[in-house]
Parts: structure tokens; sequence; C-alpha cells
């Protein structure tokens, strides 16, 4: 799945998109229920991992250090947040751009790409329902 977001994110016709690239999955629990506030908990999770990209940072040189941040996380996240993340990566990772794919843009992914929905049955939903019983039932018999 990483490979099908990465070739969507950084798609171009005769070019190839140079990394390294690094990943940060948040999944943070009850975002999406009525009245929740995941942002904060969001931010906080990105400002604990920070820490962690620094040491790693440390290390790397040159060519070595990630070019491309992205955060992957369920929560529905407006412009405002996708700065507030993206300040938070910025600090640590200066010279990487940073991309963050919400709650929202994981669903297009999964829209624009059926295959990969039936590749994972537990991603299948009731959308999926048509294309999985016109490959099992017999047109013949209709």
């Amino acid at each position: 799945m990483l490979g099908i977001l990465v070739r969507f994110l950084f798609r171009q016709k005769h070019e190839k998109t140079n990394g390294p690239f690094s990943f940060q999955v948040k999944f943070i629990e009850n975002a999406n229920a009525a009245g929740a506030k995941p942002i904060p908990r969001l931010i906080a999770a990105v400002r604990a991992e920070r820490a962690r990209i620094s040491q790693r940072s440390a290390g790397a040189k040159g060519s070595q250090q990630c070019k491309h941040y992205i955060v992957i996380t369920n929560c529905l996240i407006s412009p405002d947040d996708r700065q507030a993340v993206s300040s938070e990566i910025g600090e640590v990772l200066p010279n990487a751009t940073t991309h963050i794919l919400g709650g929202n843009d994981l669903c297009d992914l999964l829209d624009l790409n059926p295959a990969l929905r039936r590749s994972f049955p537990q991603l299948l939903s009731l959308r999926d329902l048509d294309t999985l019983l016109a490959s099992v039932v017999n047109r013949d018999n209709r």
C-alpha cells in the first residue's frame, strides 16, 4: 500500500522523485466520533516523534537525509491542521517536504484504487458488493 501512496503523491510523467522517504502513521482512537477533537492528540504524537527524528537525522549525511516526510492519519485534517503538523516536522527536518494524508485523503485513494480494496478484504465495503457479486455470479443464468 505504501508503494501506491508514493506513486500517487509523487507521480511525475518523466521524472523519478528522489528519496529517502519517511512515513509516520498515527491512528488516533475515536478521531471521527461526534464532538471529537483529535488534532491536539495528533500534534502531541508528532511532537513525541520529533526527538526520534532528531536522533535519526543527526547521523544522516547529505543524500541520506529525509527529503519527503509523509504523515498518515485517520483524523480529518483542515488546511490549518496541515500547517501545524508541517511546522512541527519542519523544526527537525527543515529540508524535507512534509505531506499529510488525513482520513478523507485515504478514503479518496481507496476510491481511486478498487484493485487495492479487493486485495485487502478488511477494506471492503458495501460499495464493492456489485463488483464482488459480478465476479462470482454466472451471468448466463440471469
